[in-house]
């Protein structure tokens, strides 16, 4: 067993404000892509406002789930907004797959919210 497999992801769904945010955290690789697909899929087919990926708390991802952001972009458009602190590796991953300017990247949630359809109320909620 790898080091990277010995640490389970978790990614669970938020309704904030109209949007939706589905939070990662651990290491997101092949063995946690259909999770993380469906987490997707049940946030993005339930509602029209924006769906959000943080990967504030993401440790590591592989091309896989790099593959499930990318289908969601094609299936949801502008929708989707996703997540990935400035000092992340993350970063560097979604840059050289040339997705940090196709997709809607923010640095923290909070740069994110004014983008979507949050309310006053929302952002007041996840400061807290």
């Amino acid at each position: 067993m790898s080091e990277k497999s010995s640490r389970p992801t978790r990614s669970w769904v938020e309704n904030a404000g109209g949007a939706i945010i589905v939070k990662v955290r651990g290491e997101l690789d092949i063995s946690g892509r259909d999770a993380f697909r469906r987490a997707l899929t049940c946030a993005s087919s339930g509602s029209t406002g924006a769906v959000i990926v943080s990967l504030e708390d993401c440790s590591y991802c592989d091309c896989s789930a790099v593959g499930v952001i990318a289908a969601l972009r094609h299936t949801i458009g502008s929708r989707l907004h996703v997540v990935i602190p400035e000092s992340s590796p993350l970063r560097r991953l979604f840059d050289l797959c040339g997705l940090l300017t196709a997709l809607d990247v923010a640095p923290s949630l909070t740069q994110t919210l004014p983008r979507t359809t949050f309310n006053a109320a929302a952002q007041h909620a996840l400061s807290a």
